[in-house]
């Protein structure tokens, strides 16, 4: 029974219609209170996700290009050349050939410590592609990128090169 009006309440009134016929205070205490939870939840999802997330190593290649199939940049004699005129500077450069242009010197004095797996993997794809078929090219890109060829004499001479040769 309804103290106020002297009748029944019906049972299918709820809570929040009680709250609100009991105590109108009440209601801006609830809709705050919720408020409150609402974006104490959305902070602890972002602090959360903001942990979760780990940005690669400052200390590692762009691997943007990572799966740039090698296969048919080494099949397309075009392309390659393309590839080959922006490493000698001779032409225009992808996104990905001035990323190459701009590691590869790095990449070679600290044998490819900031590569990734498949980075170090298409490396040597390339370089043993050049040397079988292309050892002209190979030549000319050696020796503008190595003029002493210490890297050269250092990967070929070493075992450890995933066979190099």
């Amino acid at each position: 029974m309804d103290a106020r009006a002297g009748i029944n309440a019906p049972a299918n009134h709820g809570i929040g219609l009680l709250v609100r016929e009991m105590h109108p205070r009440l209601v801006g205490i609830f809709w705050c209170h919720c408020a409150v939870m609402h974006t104490s939840v959305i902070l602890l999802l972002v602090v959360c996700a903001s942990h979760c997330y780990q940005p690669p190593p400052a200390e590692a290649y762009m691997t943007r290009w990572d799966k740039l199939n090698l296969d048919l940049v080494l099949e397309n004699k075009k392309l390659l050349h393309h590839y080959y005129n922006c490493l000698m500077n001779k032409g225009p450069c992808p996104p990905d050939g001035r990323e190459l242009k701009r590691a590869l010197p790095e990449a070679l004095s600290t044998e490819c410590a900031k590569c990734s797996k498949s980075q170090k993997e298409g490396a040597i794809k390339i370089i043993k592609y050049l040397r079988e078929y292309k050892p002209k090219e190979f030549g000319i890109l050696a020796n503008k990128y190595d003029p002493d060829g210490v890297y050269r004499r250092k990967y070929f001479a070493s075992k450890d090169t995933n066979n190099l040769t």
